[in-house]
């Protein structure tokens, strides 16, 4: 018999300002986006761009929405019940990214 043993290395975030796409997709790591829950992108004057849609754990621009401009910040607003969190990003020139929220709503 033998015993696989695996590991993985988990780093603390950086402190420079995470990248997005031009079209991303954010996930959260709890089971779904919790009952109730809103999930907007702002622009870097606090307008919204566009509601996300949720499905599942998956938070992702509505289909026709426009394409984010590269190197503009952009911020998440996420609320959930009393809760709002604010996660600040940056757009590359890439097409689509998918970003890791974490559950700690």
């Amino acid at each position: 018999e033998s015993t696989v043993i695996g590991s993985i290395k988990l780093r603390s975030a950086s402190k420079k300002t995470p990248h997005i796409g031009k079209s991303p997709t954010f996930i959260t790591t709890a089971s779904n986006w919790p009952t109730g829950s809103k999930v907007s992108l702002l622009n870097s004057n606090n307008e919204v761009i566009a509601e996300l849609n949720l499905n599942g754990r998956a938070a992702s621009l509505p289909k026709g929405s426009p394409l984010l401009e590269p190197n503009k910040k952009y911020n998440l607003n996420i609320v959930i019940g009393e809760k709002k969190l604010i996660r600040k990003f940056i757009c590359k020139n890439k097409d689509y990214s998918i970003t890791i929220i974490g559950n700690k709503f």
